[in-house]
């Protein structure tokens, strides 16, 4: 009867043990990236809903500076945030777009004009 383990067997059940680590290491890692995702989704939905508020009380004449200030909140929170307001006769359009290295994300809110 044999009470030790061979060499092969060691290196076969860390290769082993290797493989399972690096599925795990992948799992984590897309999580990550989901979480980041969702985080940046929830600021730039909240960042819109404040502008939006901001739009209904304010004069046109001072959407301008209104915006500017906005994207620079924008681009703080979110990587290379920048939104933009397009006006209709009735309606108002807010899009809001940020990046990661994968993708360009948009939000956008439609409202009505007053």
């Amino acid at each position: 009867m044999r009470n030790a383990f061979t060499l092969i067997e060691v290196l076969i059940a860390l290769l082993l043990l290797s493989i399972g680590l690096l599925g795990l290491l992948s799992a984590s890692s897309a999580a990550l990236r989901t979480t980041q995702n969702a985080f940046y989704t929830a600021i730039a939905a909240q960042q819109l809903q404040n502008l939006q508020s901001e739009l209904r009380i304010s004069h046109p004449a001072f959407y301008a500076p209104l915006i500017s200030q906005w994207n620079k909140e924008n681009s703080a929170f979110l990587p290379l945030g920048k939104g933009t307001l397009k006006r209709n006769s009735d309606s108002m359009h807010l899009e809001l777009q940020w990046e990661n290295p994968e993708k360009i994300y948009r939000r956008s809110l439609q409202m009505s004009e007053r």
